[in-house]
Formats: C-alpha cells, structure tokens, sequence
C-alpha cells in the first residue's frame, strides 16, 4: 500500500510539473525523454523502497528481526516500486488537466 500510494503521489508532481511549464523546460533539453523519466522515477522508487523497509521493520524492532527476510524482499520492492512508479508516469502523461468538477 505503501508503494501504491507513494507511487501515485509522484506521478502527481509530473502532472504539476507540466500544468506549470517545468516540464516544457525540461523537454526542450538535449537529454532523451526515456533518461528524463527514468531519473524522475528512480529516487522516488528509493524513496518508496526506503518508507516500506521502515515499516517493514519497525515490528521486527520488538524481537522478532530476521535481516535475510527482509533484503529477500527487497528486489520485490524494488521491482514493484518501479512498475507502480511506471505505471503512475503512464497516467500522468495521458491526463491533461487536473482539475476537479463540481458535481
């Protein structure tokens, strides 16, 4: 849950991002659209990474830790923070305003 919502809170700031002409800055760099997206995506999959391994661990803090448990699901993590990440970008880019009707 962790991940989902981390994950849809960034593709948020993309959305922003481009409604405030950041983006267009951005896109008019000599840098290929594929690097500029992989280096908005992989901090915040680190840090999505980051917050689930924190609470992860924080009932192994009372006795039970296993730290093999734990760095075995971290490739799951970071594979799953990569395609919710991916998967937030795909959205962003296809909404075009955010904007919320009234009724």
């Amino acid at each position: 849950m962790i991940l989902l919502f981390s994950g849809m809170q960034s593709s948020l700031s993309m959305v922003y991002d481009r409604e405030m002409g950041s983006m267009r800055v951005l896109l008019t760099s000599p840098m290929p659209r594929w690097y500029l997206l992989s280096c908005k995506l992989s901090p915040a999959c680190w840090s999505r990474c980051c917050r689930s391994m924190c609470s992860c661990s924080s009932p192994g803090s009372m006795g039970s830790s296993r730290a093999a448990g734990y760095l075995a699901v971290l490739p799951a993590l970071i594979l799953a923070g990569l395609m919710l990440g991916a998967f937030g970008l795909l959205l962003s880019s296809v909404i075009r305003h955010w904007r919320i009707s009234p009724g």
